[in-house]
């Protein structure tokens, strides 16, 4: 369904031919963002009729080969007859070779590490039948090969891996898979500013097979790269008549101040051979002189954009054949005129952009911007049955200032074709081209992995995801799939950016305030159980580790209640022990200060002075007290409860309580083995 401005949805039927005769019910199945759903019956019903109810795929009748022999050098054609009830959409076939297939030569696998098949597109001839034609490289092992065809008609009724009888043999194969060598690649100047245009030449040699292009990336030299679209300027280089590789590059008020220079290239050959030279190899082939490099500075930059805007591309044939001229027009808005214009087309096929072509478009003295294109016959570019699509665009005003226009936002320097009325065309086709929808199933996923409860993040992230959300066009075509991928991109980022809410710690704060000012009253151990808690208490956790953050506040609430103030005025009953560990009997209390509380501590620690009870338990004075009473000095100071709440508190302080813990111990020990000593000799 299309969102309409009103905030309802239209959605349309096809009712194609393989729609069933008969009665169909309509449920309107809806889902929000935070994936409530529901699923609804409504009164009206679709009643469809004379349908064929076509649900068979193209069959493949015959192939033939009009070779069985091969060689590199040899071109091999395939026509085959494929009939279907209704207008075959694409015929499209794979080779294998001892039973594994023939991997796509740039793009062998998808990011999934899923095999990508190298498929040869058939083209519908005058006779109705379809014909490829293979071009049989050095690349190319010895041995059989077979053939697999992959049909479907216009309804979607398809059949892959169609087996066929088709198999040829490769011979005298040089079996190479060694990409191009380059010697040089060379600014034809070394300065330009703002207006210039320069030419960048290669020069490149491969032993065995035909070099299809080279392709060169510039980059700043100097300093942090600055954030404007020609910091990774990439340049496709297509060989003239004489085997010389080159391309030319309009300078404008984009580019930096800066030294430009190669980083990066790629060459590739006729049989799909590509060689790969990155930064680190280029500088050792550059200073073992075994390529010839030079470097481009820009000066006088202004670092502007222009005040233009592009507004349309069209072209004046939607259909053309291989030999025809098009003719290429574009308009602008703005009080400024245009300069120039360069276009980058793209073919499309099933799997993707495989290829790119530049189209140079200069403006006349009133700024009017229209060119020819010529399909030439002799340009390996152009396809049969292939539809070419612009992929970005770059205007420059009089005034030299600039703006680059992509199907896909990667800095604030782009600027969309979104935004642009775009034409396409095809190149010799005998039928009329099938619109075939853009794959959604990128934002789907992308919108399936919204968190379900968005109230836990801020809300400035849950605005902007809402808003990407609610952006996404739902009718677009395969040849706008980069957009739609763009939808997928934004939501995926959107998602990332989404920052969680902190943690309440207002109760635990509130917690922190009920800490007495002065804890030198208390005793040792009931001190040290609270600075453990303390020492726990964690920091700038999120929402979703609340349940953690009023654990904290439940310990430090137990921790305070557990507080013993020292020299607290006893009970008999508070002098509970066993007579026989003493010697005295149960009214005999002498031995109260040397009863072990049962946690390693004894009372002759805890209470170094105890109060007589009823009168009638003298005070035990001993030395073992007096060395007790010396050794465990009271804390002096008291906690700040300002400290507490503004030092983080990550839990690594339980060594220093240990040996804390320890220290009172073997105090406790020794002080009990000297009083044992001292009723010994008596």
């Amino acid at each position: 369904p299309i969102r309409q401005d009103d905030g309802s949805y239209i959605c349309g039927y096809s009712i194609d031919n393989q729609w069933y005769n008969g009665e169909y019910d309509i449920r309107i199945y809806s889902v929000d963002r935070l994936q409530n759903e529901s699923f609804e019956l409504i009164n009206d019903k679709i009643n469809v009729s004379n349908s064929p109810e076509d649900h068979k795929p193209p069959e493949v009748r015959n192939v033939d080969l009009d070779k069985n022999e091969v060689t590199p050098g040899d071109v091999l054609t395939v026509k085959t007859e494929v009939t279907d009830d209704s207008i075959i959409d694409h015929v499209y076939g794979a080779l294998f070779y001892d039973g594994k297939p023939i991997l796509d030569d740039e793009y062998p696998y998808d990011e999934a590490g899923n095999e990508n098949y190298k498929l040869f597109i058939f083209y519908r001839d005058e006779d109705g039948n379809f014909t490829t034609h293979i071009d049989i490289t050095h690349k190319y092992q010895n041995g059989d090969y077979s053939l697999k065809l992959y049909t479907m008609d216009q309804w979607g009724n398809y059949e892959d891996h169609v087996e066929t009888d088709a198999v040829f043999t490769v011979s005298e194969s040089l079996e190479h898979f060694e990409g191009p060598v380059i010697t040089s690649v060379l600014f034809d100047k070394t300065e330009c500013v703002p207006g210039d245009t320069f030419t960048l030449t290669a020069k490149a040699f491969d032993d065995v097979d035909e070099i299809v292009s080279i392709k060169v990336w510039l980059g700043e030299s100097y300093g942090e790269p600055s954030d404007r679209y020609n910091q990774h300027l990439y340049m496709t280089l297509y060989p003239d008549e004489n085997g010389t590789f080159s391309a030319t590059e309009f300078v404008d008020n984009i580019w930096a101040n800066n030294t430009y220079e190669i980083y990066y290239m790629e060459a590739l050959d006729k049989a799909g051979n590509k060689s790969v030279y990155d930064e680190d190899l280029l500088y050792d082939l550059y200073i073992n002189k075994e390529i010839e490099l030079n470097f481009l500075t820009v000066t006088d930059s202004t670092d502007e954009l222009s005040e233009l805007q592009l507004s349309e591309i069209k072209f004046d044939k939607d259909i053309v054949n291989i030999g025809d001229t098009i003719n290429i027009t574009a308009k602008t808005t703005g009080n400024i005129k245009a300069k120039q214009l360069v276009l980058e087309l793209s073919e499309r096929k099933n799997e993707g952009i495989v290829w790119d072509k530049k189209v140079y478009i200069s403006a006349d003295e009133d700024g009017n911007l229209s060119a020819s294109l010529r399909i030439d016959p002799n340009d390996k570019y152009w396809k049969n049955d292939m539809s070419y699509r612009v992929v970005s665009a770059f205007l420059v005003d009089s005034e030299n200032n600039s703006r680059f226009y992509v199907d896909r936002l990667e800095s604030d320097f782009f600027e969309t074709l979104g935004e642009v009325e775009l034409d396409t065309f095809t190149v010799d086709a005998f039928s009329p081209p099938v619109i075939i929808p853009a794959d959604y199933s990128g934002v789907e996923s992308a919108i399936s992995s919204i968190p379900v409860d968005l109230n836990n993040y801020e809300s400035e992230g849950v605005t902007n995801l809402r808003s990407i959300v609610d952006s996404v066009i739902y009718n677009k075509s395969e040849m706008e799939q980069p957009l739609v991928n763009n939808y997928a991109a934004n939501i995926k980022k959107a998602i990332d950016n989404l920052v969680l809410k902190k943690a309440d710690y207002s109760i635990l704060d509130s917690v922190l305030e009920k800490i007495p000012e002065d804890l030198s009253i208390y005793t040792t151990g009931s001190v040290m159980d609270l600075e453990s808690v303390l020492s726990s208490i964690i920091r700038d956790l999120d929402i979703t580790e609340q349940e953690k953050v009023d654990g904290f506040s439940s310990d430090l609430e137990k921790a305070i209640e557990e507080l013993d103030e020292k020299n607290k005025p006893q009970t008999p009953e508070t002098f509970d022990h066993d007579p026989s560990e003493t010697g005295h009997d149960e009214n005999d209390r002498s031995g109260n200060d040397i009863k072990n509380n049962g946690s390693g501590v004894t009372d002759a620690v805890k209470n170094t002075d105890p109060p007589p009870v009823s009168g009638s338990v003298p005070k035990v004075e001993t030395k073992a007290s007096k060395i007790v009473t010396s050794k465990v000095a009271t804390p002096k100071t008291s906690l700040s409860k300002a400290a507490i709440k503004n030092t983080p508190m990550t839990g690594d302080n339980n060594t220093f309580a240990l040996w804390g813990t320890a220290g009172i111990s073997s105090i406790a020990m020794a002080a009990i083995a000297i009083i044992k000593r001292k009723r010994e000799k008596h």
